[in-house]
């Protein structure tokens, strides 16, 4: 998850680490009263590295938890990272989660999206014009236009994806927990169309459309007046949604998922320097020169 605070670079990152303070304990059950820059051993396998540096090329903090508190079950790696930009633009956040499973591991289980969820809210994030949110935003026939700027918008990482399924009243809350949206927290921006806004929406992208009840993914470098590159935005018609609702949510989720784990990284975040730890306690055998191993993948950020 890569997206823009809606604070500038200091109180993003008091925001941020009262925030990590509150998950590692409320969330994670661990002790965090002690936290400060190095390691923080949390628990037994539990370890926090943090750190920090600012100097001409700007600031950072970054914050990584690696987890392997249970014998077989693998290891769980959570970095965040806060980057400033030149010229007083909105600081960048990262949020990546690593999952190295081992034989003892739930294959079935996905990466966590509560402390994604909490640093969308916190920090009032946003993508170019638009507006981060755990859940989707409903959208009004008066509403389209906008959110059709939105679409066209230049500066926009990453993905929107728009259901033009059938609104209910439900409270906000429970339509953000719904299958679909779960997968797509930090990873694109979300709105639900109402029925009076889908005829609205096709007539403002008439090259883009929507069938109602379907989904569509609208990829950033959208161009409205080209009907050829509407086939660059993978639709999920109404008949095509699986009577399994988080069989769709994995069809609908598997782009904007590959988008952030291959898009290029911003500058400011692609520069920064390695996490530099203590060494470990107990060495790592080296394999034999002549062989070849596969590793997990490094953070990015």
């Amino acid at each position: 998850m890569i997206v823009a605070s809606g604070y500038d670079y200091v109180d993003t990152g008091a925001r941020t680490d009262e925030l990590l303070r509150r998950w590692l304990g409320e969330q994670r059950g661990y002790d965090s009263a002690a936290l400060g820059p190095g390691r923080t051993v949390l628990a037994p396998g539990v370890l926090l590295d943090a750190d920090s540096a600012a100097g001409r090329e700007g600031a950072y903090s970054r914050w990584r938890l690696r987890e392997s508190t249970a014998a077989g079950a693998g290891l769980r790696q959570t970095t965040v990272v806060l980057r400033s930009r030149e010229h007083g633009a909105a600081p960048w956040i990262c949020l990546e989660v690593e999952h190295l499973p081992g034989p003892a591991a739930n294959s079935g289980a996905d990466d966590p999206t509560e402390l994604a969820a909490a640093l969308l809210t916190e920090l009032a994030a946003h993508d170019g014009p638009s507006t981060v949110r755990p859940g989707p935003a409903p959208v009004t026939a008066a509403e389209v236009e906008r959110v059709v700027a939105e679409l066209c918008h230049s500066e926009r990482r990453l993905p929107i994806v728009v259901d033009a399924g059938v609104l209910d009243t439900g409270e906000p809350e429970a339509v953000a927990q719904l299958p679909l949206w779960q997968p797509l927290v930090g990873l694109a921006v979300l709105y639900r169309l109402t029925a009076e806004a889908v005829p609205a929406f096709n007539r403002a992208l008439p090259h883009h459309r929507i069938a109602g009840g379907g989904v569509r993914t609208y990829l950033p470098g959208l161009d409205p007046a080209s009907p050829v590159d509407g086939y660059r935005h993978p639709a999920v018609h109404p008949h095509g949604r699986h009577p399994d609702p988080a069989h769709t949510a994995a069809v609908v989720a598997r782009l904007p998922r590959r988008l952030a784990a291959r898009a290029p990284l911003p500058a400011e975040l692609a520069a920064l320097p390695a996490l530099r730890t203590l060494p470990s306690l107990r060495p790592r055998p080296r394999p034999p020169a002549t062989s070849w191993t596969n590793s997990a993948p490094t953070a990015r950020c």
